[in-house]
């Protein structure tokens, strides 16, 4: 099942409530973004996961506003996570 394998990683997109291009974005453009949880709620199907409802903005390296959406993510309880893994060739990125 598709959710299934989405919830290996992260979670599940369920909903976006908003979306909002505030600024054009351009190749090479670097963004990052800020997200806040909104709401949290237990999954009436799922007692190893929660929907959580999130805002978030993206911005980009000159901290123009680009981007806002809020969504609701279906994601792991944090007892229940599976270990998360890098979907790299397991280098780690902080040795020296």
């Amino acid at each position: 099942d598709h959710t299934e394998k989405m919830l290996k990683g992260f979670g599940a997109n369920l909903e976006v409530e908003t979306l909002q291009h505030k600024f054009p974005t351009f190749h090479g453009d670097t963004i990052h973004a800020e997200t806040r949880v909104l709401e949290v709620t237990e999954s009436k199907s799922k007692p190893d996961r929660g929907i959580v409802k999130v805002e978030t903005k993206g911005f980009n390296q000159d901290g123009k506003e680009v981007c806002y959406f809020i969504r609701k993510v279906l994601i792991w309880k944090r007892e229940f996570a599976p270990d998360r893994k890098r979907p790299y060739d397991g280098t780690d990125v902080w040795a020296d």
